[in-house]
């Protein structure tokens, strides 16, 4: 490992974009929609024959609930990217021996050969998230509590 006190900077949005993650983030959240969408497409038949001020508190129950899940999948997938953006800067910043890497966000101005946005995305390549099991929406009987 080489030893230096070099700062550098990388995209860490721009490497995000250029890299598998975008997509990978994108399948996972259309995957989540759609257990969402069925889940709220199932909890729409328990309201059929439910007095009406009783089916629309449940709907809105319902819509908070599924839109409170859906920000947390987002979330939890955002999270999961930034992950993996963070261990391959880690991975690059140790195999270069930089003494830091800064997201360009953060930067007023830099010199432009001091940007690694472009290494940083190599490192990402074949990055594998994990995302872990997709939400499971079990809608509740009213009636049956």
């Amino acid at each position: 490992m080489k030893e230096s006190q070099t700062v550098v900077y990388a995209s860490f949005s721009e490497a995000v974009a250029a890299s598998p993650l975008a997509q990978l983030e994108a399948e996972r959240l259309g995957a989540v929609k759609k257990v969402l969408d069925e889940g709220a497409q199932k909890a729409q038949s328990l309201y059929a024959g439910m007095p009406e001020e009783k089916a629309q508190r449940a709907r809105q129950a319902d819509a908070q609930l599924l839109n409170s899940q859906w920000v947390a999948e987002q979330q939890g997938a955002r999270a999961v990217v930034l992950t993996e953006v963070r261990k391959a800067a880690a991975d690059l910043l140790k195999k270069e021996g930089y003494a830091m890497i800064v997201d360009r966000d953060a930067v007023m101005v830099g010199q432009p050969e001091k940007d690694v946005t472009g290494a940083l995305v190599a490192g990402l390549k074949d990055a594998k998230p994990d995302f872990g099991t997709l939400p499971a929406v079990t809608p509740v009987n009213p009636e049956k509590g």
